[in-house]
């Protein structure tokens, strides 16, 4: 499901792509002889696209310091309510039952909310993930674009969704390369955000 809607996302970009391009009446492509490529689609591996990329090597390198930052948070918080609780057991045998069941329960409270808080922060940072997979897919296609118009290509195909035809040459390497060279790690992109600030992991201070 993940992959049909990143292909079907990709498929409509590159096919938004054509359109804008078919309009242009002023430009200079609109204008210019294109040459007449032997092969009449270009195929892409859009895995093996992304998963070589740089940008994919900087997603995974955040992703990990992202997950290292939340455990350590996480850790923070166990700790602080460890202390808590055995500050609670102290106090227990001198605190009156039902003043003791109110802080008790108060403490119960907080730990659960903060639980809850450290699971959706894991959540977040798998929704980051996802997202960055689709800000590199928006990125390729403009590359893809370019790299088939200039080169009289009529379309371009995923890998996964043609199984063979005799016009068609796989052009994931050059757009790899397309990639690395102009998009590199993806940080100056629009919409960028580290993992961890996506997240919202801050590691408190120590009382």
């Amino acid at each position: 499901m993940q992959n049909g809607r990143l292909l079907a996302a990709l498929l409509a970009a590159f096919l938004h792509f054509g359109q804008a391009v078919a309009q242009e009446e002023d430009g200079a492509i609109a204008g210019a002889v294109l040459p007449v490529a032997a092969e009449e689609i270009g195929v892409i591996n859009l895995e093996m696209l992304l998963q070589q990329s740089q940008f994919w090597g900087r997603v995974l390198s955040e992703r990990g310091e992202a997950l290292r930052q939340l455990g350590a948070e996480s850790a923070f918080y166990d700790q602080k309510f460890a202390d808590e609780e055995a500050h609670l057991a102290e106090i227990r045998p001198v605190t009156p039952p039902k003043e003791f069941q109110a802080m008790a329960d108060e403490f119960n409270v907080r730990v659960d909310a903060q639980r809850a808080i450290q699971d959706k922060k894991e959540e977040r940072i798998s929704t980051w993930v996802e997202d960055q997979r689709v800000l590199f897919f928006r990125a390729v296609v403009r590359l893809a674009g370019e790299y088939a118009w200039t080169r009289g290509m009529k379309m371009i195909m995923p890998s996964a969704a043609l199984v063979w035809y005799q016009g068609s040459v796989d052009i994931t390497g050059a757009i790899l390369n397309e990639a690395n060279e102009r998009v590199g790690g993806g940080t100056g992109l629009v919409g960028y955000r580290t993992a961890i600030e996506f997240a919202g992991i801050e590691l408190p201070e120590a009382e």
